[in-house]
């Protein structure tokens, strides 16, 4: 759906005025803004001058977030490596065996 205008937006959103928009609000209208009209965007995000900082830092959460998630893959990948590392060990130990048939 492509929002036209700022009343069907704050339809979508629930509100009556841009004064009742909070902070989950205001992420749902920054999930929203690639089916809007770039125009009623723009002229909507004018009317906030708090929405650019807003943006800003919920940006900067998700990429906290991200990194955080691939700093654990990365502890993850090693402890895969290292434990794959012991179990060529342990096979390499046993194919050395003299009692193997």
């Amino acid at each position: 759906m492509k929002y036209k205008n700022e009343a069907e937006i704050m339809r979508a959103l629930g509100i009556d005025t841009w004064r009742h928009l909070s902070k989950e609000k205001a992420v749902k209208f920054a999930a929203m803004m690639p089916d809007m009209d770039t125009e009623v965007a723009m002229k909507i995000v004018e009317q906030f001058p708090e929405f650019r900082k807003f943006a800003t830092d919920a940006f900067g959460a998700v990429e906290k977030a991200h990194e955080a998630t691939l700093a654990d893959g990365r502890h993850s990948l090693d402890q895969v490596y290292q434990t794959l590392r012991e179990n060529r060990v342990i096979f390499e130990r046993e194919l050395h065996r003299g009692d193997l048939t």
